[in-house]
């Protein structure tokens, strides 16, 4: 989120929770542990007014497919801009995320499953604490635009559009050591939340530290 003059390394664990009912369909509802998500990033610009700077993210398929809490290994780029508006500190990113294929149970068969390419933006505020120099509070509005996900080779109907997620949450800062904790909130449309990773909300507890290289 915030850029750095240094490199940043980040990890993450969301917990993830989601239901859904339809008619005609058992209601039907999972919770549990996703993939680890691994980043990089560091700033090439920096000034008083504006600071620019890119990273790339790698996600681990530590989560269960079959319980739609993971997928396989993906990688992304994202570019990020910061800037000062007033007391907070302004965020925006762009990136695209690659996906890749793996299999999960579809009616008790293997079904090899490839979820579509991702293109990913957002946008955030991150105000200092009044009480407290070591912690920021955060609010983030982050949308992915995926394309048509396909099962056993075929493209699916109406899997492709878009989502948003709302994430309030802060950030204690200890030297080139941080934590962040947040809640994502699903803020898009459930037709596009029905897949493998979906959720009404997740838990993201990361660390990130700071070094020079």
């Amino acid at each position: 989120m915030c850029i750095r003059d240094r490199y940043e390394f980040s990890a993450s664990v969301p917990y993830y929770k989601w239901e859904y009912s339809q008619t005609g369909v058992p209601d039907s509802d999972e919770s549990g542990f996703s993939d680890v998500e691994l980043g990089i990033k560091k700033c090439f610009y920096s000034s008083d007014e504006f600071k620019f700077g890119a990273g790339l993210k790698l996600s681990l398929p530590t989560g269960d497919p079959d319980k739609s809490l993971g997928e396989g290994f993906n990688t992304g780029l994202i570019l990020a801009a910061q800037m000062p508006a007033g007391p907070f500190n302004a965020v925006f990113n762009a990136g695209y995320l690659m996906t890749s294929e793996y299999e999960r149970k579809i009616a008790n068969q293997d079904v090899k499953i490839n979820p579509g390419e991702q293109m990913l933006y957002g946008a955030g505020l991150i105000l200092p604490c009044s009480f407290s120099e070591k912690i920021d509070w955060i609010l983030e509005v982050n949308g992915r635009s995926v394309t048509k996900r396909k099962e056993a080779g075929e493209k699916l109907d109406d899997s492709d559009g878009n989502a948003f997620d709302i994430i309030p949450g802060f950030r204690y800062n200890n030297g080139s050591l941080k934590t962040k904790l947040g809640v994502a909130i699903a803020a898009g449309s459930e037709d596009n939340r029905l897949y493998d990773r979906m959720y009404d909300w997740k838990l993201i507890a990361g660390i990130s530290y700071l070094f020079n290289f």
